[in-house]
């Protein structure tokens, strides 16, 4: 090969190199324009947003979860994942969308990733929520979006269905795609991100697992099947802070602290992710062959955090939402928005979990989606 060949061959695979950094820059400079530009403009952003989903619902024209901060202080940055399954939620996503924007472009956590897992919709569920990871792919916030067609078989357990589900919401975690401090897991449920962001302050505060309070149609609260108290006993299908068996329990509700349970999901809820990591746990069937209650896998997820010493579970009592829009208006105004905050010092420190709870069992061959709660027997916790 002569001189010239080489030299030219030479110069080819610098101009070559330098066309890769070059672009290899101005992808990285493009990255971070756009994320000073939503940043720049998450006011207009947002009120955009805003009108779309308001629009869209039943609210009147009305913000009821009112004003966000740009930017939330905190004195210890989280990395949250937040994990949703959808199916057949055309109607609640795009409000819930917009609350988890505010959540995502505020000052929330130091890095954020959403994990979305629908299956089986009929309606445009799996149109909107790609529509959505456009959005966030423009943002610049990582995430994971999978549209699938998993629907519960007519004979499949209905805790063995949900419980993969949840799972699959939780790839990026098991996967190691991202390192979470904390876990919001959220229904298809209607919910406000201020409401949220009080309630992830109570990580601060020594709790492991934060859960709101959903309702039903007659503004009841609606997950009496999860939910147990700090003595097992089952939270009630009333309205307000009636649900909770105890009276100090109650008092705690209307104070709008935080009231410590044996088990609760609600709706939404907040928890460390490290027992996931670390402990790997995951959600699961009840385990025949050990005659363990038959419950939600929800319920056996909270009595698995017992186990391994991850105690501080607690409802807060400010954090409402609901599958319905009407019902999830109609829920706010109950809240009693007036009264403040009571903060109880150590609140958290002296909680013991219950010898046994109220098990109202689902049978591990049934594919009904009811327990039997004429059966409801006393289990243990451990």
């Amino acid at each position: 090969m002569s001189k010239g060949s080489t030299l030219i061959k030479a110069l080819c695979c610098t101009a070559f190199v330098f066309l890769f950094l070059q672009i290899n820059k101005t992808h990285r400079l493009n990255q971070v324009f756009l994320r000073s530009y939503a940043s720049l403009n998450l006011t207009n952003f947002l009120e955009i947003q805003r009108k779309q989903r308001l629009d869209s619902e039943t609210f009147n024209g009305t913000d009821v979860c009112g004003t966000f901060p740009e930017t939330v202080p905190s004195r210890n940055p989280m990395r949250i994942l937040y994990a949703i399954n959808l199916k057949d939620s055309s109607k609640v996503f795009p409000r819930q969308s917009f609350e988890l924007l505010k959540l995502l472009t505020a000052n929330v956590a130091s890095k954020s990733f959403v994990s979305i897992y629908e299956s089986g919709s009929k309606d445009d569920t799996c149109k909107k929520v790609k529509e959505f990871a456009k959005t966030l792919k423009t943002l610049g916030i990582d995430h994971f979006v999978h549209c699938g067609k998993l629907t519960k078989g007519k004979t499949q357990n209905r805790i063995d269905f949900m419980a993969n589900l949840r799972n699959a919401a939780l790839r990026p975690l098991f996967e190691k795609t991202f390192t979470a401090d904390i876990v919001v897991f959220i229904n298809d449920v209607f919910f406000c991100a201020t409401d949220l962001v009080h309630s992830i302050e109570y990580f601060e505060k020594g709790a492991n697992m934060v859960c709101g309070l959903d309702f039903d149609k007659r503004i009841s609260f609606y997950d009496t099947w999860v939910a147990r108290d700090i003595s097992g006993k089952v939270l009630g299908n009333r309205q307000n802070c009636d649900m909770f068996p105890s009276k100090e329990d109650r008092t705690l509700c209307l104070q709008g602290s935080c009231v410590p349970v044996y088990s609760c999901w609600n709706g939404i809820v907040a928890f460390h992710a490290w027992p996931l990591i670390e402990r790997r746990l995951r959600f699961r069937l009840a385990d025949a062959a050990l005659q363990e209650c038959p419950c939600s896998e929800c319920t056996l997820f909270c009595k698995d955090l017992w186990n391994i010493g991850a105690k501080n579970i607690c409802v807060d009592s400010r954090l409402r939402v609901a599958y319905e829009s009407k019902v999830f208006l109609k829920a706010r105004e109950f809240m009693n928005s007036s009264s403040p905050r009571v903060e109880t010092p150590g609140l958290f420190f002296n909680i013991t979990k219950p010898e046994k709870f109220l098990c109202e069992p689902l049978n591990l061959s049934s594919s009904n989606t009811h327990p039997f709660r004429k059966q409801a027997y006393w289990t243990s916790t451990d």
